[in-house]
């Protein structure tokens, strides 16, 4: 790859690399973070300038584009205390506390398996539908083990536990919380606060008042952008709906935590992401889409070792690749 930049950059020297061998996907946050904080203000004012800007990084096998600008990135770097403790009060145990805080009843259990086995084949669908073992109040950590469990004793040997965990990762991260289905326009009010449409209430008043028992966070992102749309009259708007809407879910916990999006995957409508894992409770790298939703990249976990010489790197000065004219 270096060999390549120079050809491209038309340089005699190499690029400049900082480098380091990561243990964690932690470890890999903080190491991006604290190559931000070292660069000098004439190299990170491009950034906070254009946070489409980018920086060129590579894994062990990959190279992508950081993206120093983008908000969430941007927060964690432009802080000046200590990176780890910074990371750890506004971003882990915050999430750590929201996954605590969730205990799902028999039936909110039974309504996840329903909505996880639409994408299944009707024969294996038939298990997971008429699936025991429900619990009262069962924690989720609890949760996303017993749905596990199920999955591997279903399926028996045919997938390997990792790809059943990126699975229920990812639509757990989807699907929750669930919000009882009476309240459903009491929600979308909330969701939409900050985009009056004059007919939305005309819109809300011919639909029923009770959507379903229950409804998951994704589906509940779905409905509000519809009423949105039908309320005004458009399917285009000047302003990002999708993010829009789910700023407001997170703000009024009616989504899952933010996800810390700082990289473009090179891999198209994909960036990549930390999220904190909800069997893991710790940090995990993911590949996600603009809204944060997406798979955890555990197949890149054999780079995340202390026994792996492979090492991560940044090129820190975008001067010295950018296309010479």
């Amino acid at each position: 790859m270096f060999s390549f930049l120079k050809i491209y950059g038309r340089r005699q020297t190499d690029v400049t690399v900082e480098t380091k061998r990561i243990e964690t996907p932690l470890d890999l946050l903080t190491f991006i973070v604290d190559t931000l904080k070292s660069l000098p203000p004439k190299v990170t004012k491009a950034f906070e300038k254009d946070s489409s800007k980018a920086m060129l990084m590579h894994s062990p096998t990959h190279a992508f584009l950081l993206l120093p600008g983008c908000p969430s990135l941007h927060e964690v770097w432009k802080d000046a205390g200590f990176t780890y403790t910074f990371i750890r009060d506004n971003w882990i145990l915050p999430a750590k506390k929201i996954h605590e805080s969730l205990f799902l009843d028999v039936f909110e259990q039974k309504h996840l398996f329903s909505i996880f086995s639409e994408n299944l084949p009707p024969d294996k669908a038939h298990y997971l539908q008429n699936a025991s073992g429900f619990s009262s109040k069962m924690p989720l950590q609890e949760f996303y083990m017993f749905m596990l469990d199920t999955l591997q004793s279903t399926f028996s040997m045919h997938y390997p536990s990792e790809f059943f965990e990126e699975r229920i990762d990812s639509f757990l991260r989807s699907a929750l919380p669930l919000t009882e289905g009476k309240d459903w326009k009491k929600n979308v009010r909330l969701l939409l606060e900050d985009l009056p449409s004059l007919h939305l209430e005309e819109v809300l008043k011919n639909l029923p008042d009770v959507w379903s028992e229950y409804i998951d966070a994704k589906s509940l992102q779905d409905i509000t952008k519809a009423c949105y749309m039908l309320s005004t009259q458009k399917v285009q708007f000047s302003f990002d709906l999708h993010a829009q809407i789910a700023e407001k879910a997170r703000k009024y916990h009616l989504s899952m935590p933010h996800c810390l999006l700082f990289a473009d995957t090179n891999w198209s409508g994909f960036y990549f992401g930390f999220v904190l894992g909800i069997k893991s409770s710790q940090l995990e790298l993911w590949r996600v889409d603009k809204m944060g939703k997406g798979f955890p990249m555990r197949a890149w976990n054999r780079f995340f070792s202390a026994e792996n010489p492979q090492q991560w790197g940044v090129c820190i000065y975008p001067n010295e690749y950018t296309l010479a004219t």
